[in-house]
């Protein structure tokens, strides 16, 4: 029974969030991974911008991570 309210009320609306994000955000954009010559990149990537972001939110990193309670 908890399992259910919990999809209901939490995964239901973060999927409608995050699928309004993609939607917005389905441009692509260049990725560029050499960010000291910016004229001639060493590897260009284009990705839709969604990916990027879902990608970042993904990532559990930083200085949070790292930070010991």
């Amino acid at each position: 029974m908890l399992n259910r309210l919990l999809t209901v009320v939490v995964f239901i609306p973060l999927a409608i969030v995050l699928i309004a994000l993609a939607v917005a955000n389905r441009a692509p954009v260049d990725f560029t991974i050499d960010p000291f010559n910016p004229g001639n990149p060493g590897l260009t990537v284009s990705l839709p911008l969604f990916v990027l972001l879902f990608a970042a939110l993904a990532e559990p990193g930083g200085e949070a991570a790292d930070h010991e309670a």
